[in-house]
Protein backbone atom coordinates (compact mmCIF):
# COMPACT_ATOMS: atom_id res chain seq x y z
CA UNK A 1 0.00 0.00 0.00
CA UNK A 2 3.14 2.04 0.12
CA UNK A 3 3.63 2.05 -3.51
CA UNK A 4 0.01 1.98 -4.59
CA UNK A 5 -2.95 4.54 -4.61
CA UNK A 6 -5.81 3.46 -2.27
CA UNK A 7 -8.09 2.82 -4.77
CA UNK A 8 -6.45 0.58 -7.41
CA UNK A 9 -5.63 -1.23 -4.29
CA UNK A 10 -9.14 -1.80 -3.54
CA UNK A 11 -9.98 -2.82 -6.84
CA UNK A 12 -7.00 -5.31 -7.19
CA UNK A 13 -7.94 -6.88 -3.68
CA UNK A 14 -11.65 -7.35 -5.05
CA UNK A 15 -10.35 -9.90 -8.00
CA UNK A 16 -10.28 -12.14 -5.29
CA UNK A 17 -13.18 -14.00 -5.49
CA UNK A 18 -12.62 -13.90 -9.53
CA UNK A 19 -9.25 -15.83 -9.31
CA UNK A 20 -10.41 -18.27 -6.13
CA UNK A 21 -12.62 -20.26 -8.79
CA UNK A 22 -9.93 -21.04 -10.87
CA UNK A 23 -7.49 -22.21 -8.26
CA UNK A 24 -10.44 -23.93 -6.36
CA UNK A 25 -11.36 -26.08 -9.02
CA UNK A 26 -7.75 -26.75 -9.51
CA UNK A 27 -6.90 -27.88 -6.00
CA UNK A 28 -9.90 -28.78 -4.35
CA UNK A 29 -12.14 -29.76 -7.00
CA UNK A 30 -14.33 -27.09 -5.95
CA UNK A 31 -17.17 -26.24 -8.86
CA UNK A 32 -19.27 -22.89 -9.11
CA UNK A 33 -22.88 -22.55 -9.54
CA UNK A 34 -24.30 -20.35 -12.32
CA UNK A 35 -25.36 -18.69 -9.43
CA UNK A 36 -21.81 -17.95 -8.18
CA UNK A 37 -20.58 -16.92 -11.66
CA UNK A 38 -23.16 -14.27 -12.13
CA UNK A 39 -22.73 -13.08 -8.81
CA UNK A 40 -18.94 -12.49 -9.30
CA UNK A 41 -19.63 -9.95 -12.35
CA UNK A 42 -22.17 -8.05 -10.80
CA UNK A 43 -20.29 -7.71 -7.34
CA UNK A 44 -17.44 -6.98 -9.31
CA UNK A 45 -19.10 -4.41 -11.64
CA UNK A 46 -20.35 -2.55 -8.09
CA UNK A 47 -16.60 -2.68 -6.58
CA UNK A 48 -15.86 -0.57 -9.73
CA UNK A 49 -18.34 1.65 -9.85
CA UNK A 50 -17.49 2.59 -5.30
CA UNK A 51 -13.51 2.99 -6.14
CA UNK A 52 -13.10 4.37 -9.93
CA UNK A 53 -14.98 7.80 -9.43
CA UNK A 54 -11.78 8.27 -6.81
CA UNK A 55 -7.80 9.25 -7.96
CA UNK A 56 -5.99 6.53 -9.43
CA UNK A 57 -2.67 8.43 -9.43
CA UNK A 58 0.23 7.91 -7.36
CA UNK A 59 0.82 3.86 -8.62
CA UNK A 60 3.53 2.13 -9.22
CA UNK A 61 4.13 -0.88 -11.18
CA UNK A 62 5.97 -2.22 -7.60
CA UNK A 63 2.58 -1.52 -6.14
CA UNK A 64 0.83 -3.22 -8.78
CA UNK A 65 2.74 -6.64 -8.72
CA UNK A 66 2.68 -6.63 -5.23
CA UNK A 67 -1.05 -6.31 -4.25
CA UNK A 68 -1.26 -8.91 -6.63
CA UNK A 69 0.83 -11.61 -5.01
CA UNK A 70 -1.08 -10.56 -2.23
CA UNK A 71 -4.13 -11.73 -4.31
CA UNK A 72 -2.72 -14.73 -4.79
CA UNK A 73 -1.43 -15.07 -0.91
CA UNK A 74 -5.03 -15.02 0.03
CA UNK A 75 -6.11 -17.25 -2.33
CA UNK A 76 -3.51 -19.47 -1.48
CA UNK A 77 -4.42 -19.20 2.13
CA UNK A 78 -8.03 -20.04 1.43
CA UNK A 79 -7.08 -22.92 -0.14
CA UNK A 80 -4.43 -24.30 2.68
CA UNK A 81 -7.53 -23.41 5.27
CA UNK A 82 -10.03 -25.37 3.32
CA UNK A 83 -8.02 -28.71 3.26
CA UNK A 84 -7.59 -28.44 7.52
CA UNK A 85 -10.96 -27.57 8.44
CA UNK A 86 -12.50 -30.67 8.06
CA UNK A 87 -9.54 -31.66 10.72
CA UNK A 88 -8.79 -29.07 12.60
CA UNK A 89 -11.01 -26.80 15.00
CA UNK A 90 -11.02 -22.77 13.45
CA UNK A 91 -9.30 -21.68 17.18
CA UNK A 92 -6.75 -24.39 16.65
CA UNK A 93 -5.98 -23.65 12.91
CA UNK A 94 -5.83 -20.03 14.30
CA UNK A 95 -3.66 -20.60 17.22
CA UNK A 96 -1.21 -22.26 14.99
CA UNK A 97 -0.90 -19.86 12.15
CA UNK A 98 -0.20 -16.80 14.96
CA UNK A 99 1.81 -18.89 16.44
CA UNK A 100 3.99 -19.56 13.22
CA UNK A 101 3.55 -15.94 12.19
CA UNK A 102 5.31 -14.78 15.30
CA UNK A 103 8.17 -17.36 14.69
CA UNK A 104 8.80 -15.52 11.05
CA UNK A 105 8.36 -11.85 11.84
CA UNK A 106 10.68 -11.88 14.82
CA UNK A 107 13.82 -12.07 13.47
CA UNK A 108 12.72 -9.33 10.97
CA UNK A 109 11.69 -7.30 14.16
CA UNK A 110 15.12 -7.73 15.94
CA UNK A 111 16.82 -7.30 12.92
CA UNK A 112 15.05 -3.96 11.31
CA UNK A 113 12.49 -2.50 13.64
CA UNK A 114 13.81 -3.26 17.85
CA UNK A 115 16.49 0.36 17.41
CA UNK A 116 12.82 2.25 16.46
CA UNK A 117 11.10 0.16 18.82
CA UNK A 118 12.18 0.57 22.24
CA UNK A 119 13.26 4.37 21.15
CA UNK A 120 9.43 5.72 21.07
CA UNK A 121 6.86 6.73 23.55
CA UNK A 122 3.94 4.82 22.88
CA UNK A 123 0.52 6.11 24.84
CA UNK A 124 -2.34 4.13 25.66
CA UNK A 125 -4.68 5.32 23.02
CA UNK A 126 -2.40 3.74 20.35
CA UNK A 127 -1.29 0.23 22.46
CA UNK A 128 -5.43 -0.07 22.65
CA UNK A 129 -6.01 0.52 18.60
CA UNK A 130 -2.79 -2.09 18.43
CA UNK A 131 -4.81 -4.63 20.79
CA UNK A 132 -7.72 -4.03 19.08
CA UNK A 133 -6.66 -4.52 15.54
CA UNK A 134 -4.88 -7.77 16.87
CA UNK A 135 -8.05 -9.04 18.43
CA UNK A 136 -11.04 -7.69 15.62
CA UNK A 137 -8.68 -7.60 12.80
CA UNK A 138 -6.49 -10.64 13.04
CA UNK A 139 -8.23 -13.62 15.51
CA UNK A 140 -11.50 -12.81 15.19
CA UNK A 141 -11.63 -12.20 11.67
CA UNK A 142 -9.37 -15.55 10.85
CA UNK A 143 -11.45 -17.79 13.25
CA UNK A 144 -14.73 -16.51 11.42
CA UNK A 145 -13.04 -16.93 8.33
CA UNK A 146 -12.18 -20.55 8.80
CA UNK A 147 -14.97 -21.09 9.91
CA UNK A 148 -17.09 -19.83 7.25
CA UNK A 149 -14.60 -21.92 4.76
CA UNK A 150 -15.72 -25.09 6.23
CA UNK A 151 -19.74 -24.25 6.16
CA UNK A 152 -20.23 -22.46 2.08
CA UNK A 153 -16.85 -23.43 0.61
CA UNK A 154 -13.98 -21.20 -0.38
CA UNK A 155 -15.59 -19.78 -3.73
CA UNK A 156 -18.33 -18.59 -1.86
CA UNK A 157 -16.60 -17.40 1.41
CA UNK A 158 -14.06 -15.21 -0.98
CA UNK A 159 -17.07 -13.86 -2.54
CA UNK A 160 -17.51 -11.72 1.01
CA UNK A 161 -13.93 -10.02 -0.04
CA UNK A 162 -16.02 -7.46 -2.14
CA UNK A 163 -17.85 -6.24 0.89
CA UNK A 164 -14.12 -4.53 1.78
CA UNK A 165 -14.64 -1.35 -0.39
CA UNK A 166 -18.89 -1.10 0.52
CA UNK A 167 -17.76 -1.65 4.70
CA UNK A 168 -14.67 1.04 3.94
CA UNK A 169 -16.85 3.45 2.19
CA UNK A 170 -20.11 3.78 4.53
CA UNK A 171 -17.70 3.70 7.69
CA UNK A 172 -15.71 6.90 6.14
CA UNK A 173 -18.93 8.77 5.47
CA UNK A 174 -20.13 8.06 9.32
CA UNK A 175 -16.54 8.39 11.09
CA UNK A 176 -14.70 10.59 8.41
CA UNK A 177 -17.14 12.33 6.87
CA UNK A 178 -16.13 12.05 3.50
CA UNK A 179 -18.15 11.97 0.23
CA UNK A 180 -21.20 10.04 -0.39
CA UNK A 181 -22.13 10.54 -3.53
CA UNK A 182 -24.66 8.33 -5.90
CA UNK A 183 -22.41 6.42 -7.90
CA UNK A 184 -20.93 4.92 -4.39
CA UNK A 185 -24.66 3.92 -3.46
CA UNK A 186 -25.41 2.34 -6.77
CA UNK A 187 -22.68 0.61 -6.47
CA UNK A 188 -22.67 -0.64 -3.05
CA UNK A 189 -26.36 -1.85 -4.29
CA UNK A 190 -25.10 -3.30 -7.07
CA UNK A 191 -21.93 -5.17 -5.29
CA UNK A 192 -24.93 -6.77 -2.24
CA UNK A 193 -27.19 -7.78 -5.08
CA UNK A 194 -24.44 -9.55 -6.74
CA UNK A 195 -23.24 -11.43 -3.44
CA UNK A 196 -26.82 -12.26 -3.00
CA UNK A 197 -27.58 -13.60 -6.14
CA UNK A 198 -24.13 -15.86 -5.18
CA UNK A 199 -25.62 -17.07 -1.79
CA UNK A 200 -29.07 -18.40 -3.52
CA UNK A 201 -27.93 -21.87 -3.98
CA UNK A 202 -27.53 -21.93 0.13
CA UNK A 203 -30.57 -20.14 1.21
CA UNK A 204 -32.96 -23.24 1.44
CA UNK A 205 -36.38 -21.26 0.93
CA UNK A 206 -34.94 -19.65 -2.62
CA UNK A 207 -34.87 -23.74 -4.37
CA UNK A 208 -38.01 -22.95 -6.12
CA UNK A 209 -36.06 -19.94 -7.51
CA UNK A 210 -32.86 -22.15 -8.32
CA UNK A 211 -35.44 -24.95 -10.35
CA UNK A 212 -36.86 -21.79 -12.42
CA UNK A 213 -33.46 -20.41 -13.45
CA UNK A 214 -31.84 -24.05 -14.36
CA UNK A 215 -35.11 -24.56 -16.56
CA UNK A 216 -33.89 -22.16 -18.94
CA UNK A 217 -30.53 -23.99 -19.51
Amino acid sequence: MQYVNASLGSIIISTIPLVTPIFAFLFLKEEITKFGIIGLVVSFLGVLLIVLGESMTNSSLKGILLMFFAVLSAVGYGIVVRNLADRYSSITIVKWQSFIGMLLFLPLFVTYELRDFVQVNYSWEASFTILKLAFFGSVLAFIMMTKVVRGIGLNSANMFTNLIPVITSLLSYFILKEIFGMQKIIGIGIVILGLFISQIPHIIWHEKIVKIFNGFY
